[in-house]
């Protein structure tokens, strides 16, 4: 792939990652019905960083 697609892959996966973060914390105040949610939009999170790492490949290892 191309530098320019590169870094934009790799920037989704970032921040991807940094979004997974922020939902973990708002785990512990959540209350149980919007619970569900958060895990759901954790897991697309999830996914979607590790896609871009696949799509990067073995030469641009991301943090996953």
């Amino acid at each position: 792939m191309n530098d320019v697609k590169d870094r934009i892959i790799a920037a989704i996966e970032d921040r991807s990652i940094h979004r997974v973060g922020r939902l973990a914390s708002e785990m512990i105040g959540a209350r149980p019905d919007d619970k569900e949610a958060i895990l759901a939009e954790r897991d697309y999170c999830l996914w979607l960083a590790e896609t871009c790492d696949e799509c990067l490949g073995p030469a641009q290892d991301g943090p996953l």
